[in-house]
Formats: C-alpha cells, structure tokens, sequence
C-alpha cells in the first residue's frame, strides 16, 4: 500500500490534482464484487432508491419514477430504462406508468427485490463495519460528508465545461 506523500497547504494545486487521480484509481480498484452476488453496483443502488420511501411509508405504494432514478445517478433515462428493465426481468421490480404513460413511468419494488436489497443490505453491513470500526465512525462520516461536498464541487465544475447543471 502506498502513502499520501507529504502534502500540506503549501502543496501546489498540480501536486494535489494528481494525488487526487491517483486515489480516485486506488478507490476505484478495490474490488467489491464478491459483495454483489445478486445484484451488481448500480443495481444495488437503484433497488435502495426504490426501496427508501417505501421503507419511510411502508403502507403507501412506493412509485418511484424512472426519470428520478436517473437523476439520481446522474446518467441518461435510457440507460436506467436498461438496468429497471433487467431488475423487472427478474422479479425485482415492477415498471408500469399512470394513464397513457405522459406522465412518467415509475417503479415498485416487489416482495422478492425487499428480500433481495436485504440480503445485500446485510452483506455490505458486515463488510463496512468491519470497515469503519478499523478506521473510526467519526472520521468516516467526516469523510462522507467531505466526499459529498467535493462531489458536489466537482460536478459544478465539470457542469460548467460542458454546459451541464447539476443542481439537486
């Protein structure tokens, strides 16, 4: 394993950049999927979307429409048509729409996707505790809300290249 060189304020903005890139690839290496058995990444996350306001109002039906779990993840309605559609082939969700359709298409989750975010759920909670017992609650959740909040900086930047808005 490799260490963050010696980098302080006095650092120059090329020094950070780079070390930046190069965690964003370290990151991006660490291999997770032995913790996606039944769903992939993206999948998992699209199943939470659809399983949150379902979990804060569990006696509503929970439509969750096609173009906010788009949005959500920040890519086009057509490719989280792609990933919807293999979750309904599988009995995960159901995709249906009001009226003719104008309004939206949305999706629910069914019993089986509930058991499956679940049994997912339990596998990544294992994982990640592990995780965050070795490396402190309080420093991981600073780090979440410092990765949010860069996150965030960095769509606003890469928006304004390319003419994108990203406001949520």
């Amino acid at each position: 394993m490799e260490f963050v060189p010696n980098l302080t304020a006095e650092s120059d903005d090329a020094q950070l950049s780079n070390e930046m890139i190069f965690r964003r690839y370290q990151m991006n290496r660490v291999n997770l999927k032995h913790l996606f058995q039944d769903l992939s990444l993206v999948e998992y996350i699209v199943m939470c979307i659809s399983a949150q306001r379902d979990r804060e109002h569990p006696l509503e039906p929970n439509k969750v429409y096609l173009e906010k779990i788009a949005e959500s993840l920040h890519i086009p309605v057509y490719q989280a048509s792609r990933i919807v559609g293999n979750l309904r082939d599988r009995g995960l969700l159901t995709w249906t729409h009001d009226g003719d359709g104008s309004e939206g298409t949305y999706v629910m989750i069914t019993e089986m996707g509930r058991m499956t975010v679940e049994k997912q759920e339990g596998v990544i909670k294992e994982f990640y505790g592990r995780v965050i017992r070795k490396f402190g609650k309080e420093k991981f959740i600073r780090l979440l809300y410092s990765m949010n909040k860069l996150e965030n900086i960095m769509n606003e930047e890469i928006g304004e290249i390319e003419g994108v808005s990203y406001d949520e």
